[in-house]
């Protein structure tokens, strides 16, 4: 439970409430008002609230919704831009992946194939890394406090966990590959040039042939 306080120098004090409930978190708005009078000599005030908590959940959805692809369910590229501008505001090591998926199966399986992209390398990557679309194919990875060298390592672990295990869409089984860019975020560094520097690094990657890091 959050318990707010609120000053009563003689002016209105509107606030939000947090109280646990038996269904959960509720969330209150609420506006005080001090009073003229006292009673008991002790100050007098007129609280008034209200219960808010289904337009908060509404709220949340409707925010979640606007971060993230429709399809994969993860970031789209509007959250991942608003990621890396505040990831780069730190001097810690941060490596961005830049990774396309080849489109070798052409319109066989689709959606469901970028699906399971999406959940190979979900099964990879750490817990506060972030994986966006941002492309129709095109996926990209923040990874937060890790240099190029591990970066490298995590986007093989990937590349090999697309190349070596098939994909199956109803009768048909069959291999896709990723081409992966990687590079470093530097210290302040607008988003586009560290995107495009990713992309530079990802057209080199495809340029020997396709399921390359």
């Amino acid at each position: 439970m959050l318990t707010v306080e609120y000053d009563l120098a003689g002016e209105d004090v509107a606030g939000l409430d947090q109280r646990s409930g038996p269904v959960g978190v509720l969330m209150f708005e609420g506006k005080i008002s001090p009073l003229s009078f006292k009673y008991h000599d002790k100050r007098v005030v007129c609280w008034l609230t209200r219960n808010i908590s289904k337009r908060h959940r509404l709220e949340v959805k409707l925010r979640k919704q606007s971060e993230s692809d429709a399809l994969t369910k993860i970031a789209n590229r509007r959250h991942f831009f608003s990621t890396l501008s505040a990831i780069t505001k730190s001097t810690t090591p941060h490596c961005l992946l830049l990774k396309k998926v080849n489109d070798t199966y052409g319109h066989l399986a689709g959606d469901k194939t970028l699906k399971e992209v999406v959940t190979r390398v979900k099964n990879i990557i750490r817990p506060g890394d972030t994986l966006a679309r941002v492309g129709g194919e095109e996926f990209a990875l923040l990874l937060p406090d890790i240099d190029e060298y591990a970066a490298f390592e995590i986007a093989e672990r990937i590349r090999r966990a697309i190349a070596d295990e098939p994909f199956h869409y109803e009768e048909h089984t069959f291999a896709i590959t990723l081409s992966v860019g990687v590079t470093q975020a530097r210290y302040q560094e607008k988003n586009n040039l560290i995107f495009i520097r990713a992309d530079d690094a990802l057209y080199i990657a495809k340029s020997p042939g396709r399921d390359l890091t």
